[in-house]
């Protein structure tokens, strides 16, 4: 399950128990559809708490999906994933290869704090 959090600063997509990547794009798709949608915003995805089921579909075709979704509504803008293990992070880090995303994404181990002092800085 996914819950979205939407301030004024940024939003936090929250996973909890077995997730997968459908899950993932749906709650994308629901915040992209949603009235408070603000492309400018900072996305953090907190997986903390989540785990990350195998994926059922073909990684590349997910991967090119959400790229152009993604580019096509968010370009230049930050997302930070914050991920529970080394093991879910290599898995991410490998998704992330796969795509051309026209925004900056980083990765965070179990460090809520500094992905959103990363998110929140002028830094891009």
């Amino acid at each position: 399950m996914i819950s979205t959090d939407i301030t004024s600063t940024l939003v936090i997509h929250t996973a909890e128990g077995g997730t997968d990547l459908t899950q993932i794009t749906e709650a994308t798709t629901r915040w992209y559809q949603s009235a408070d949608f603000d492309p400018a915003l900072p996305v953090l995805w907190d997986l903390r708490n989540a785990t990350l089921e195998p994926p059922r579909e073909d990684l590349t075709a997910w991967s090119e999906e959400n790229r152009a979704m993604i580019n096509a509504r968010r370009s230049g803008r930050k997302t930070a994933w914050v991920l529970p293990d080394p093991e879910t992070a290599e898995f991410a880090v490998d998704l992330l290869t796969r795509s051309d995303f026209q925004h900056r994404v980083r990765i965070f181990h179990d460090d809520m704090e500094a992905a959103i002092s990363w998110l929140t800085s002028s830094i891009r």
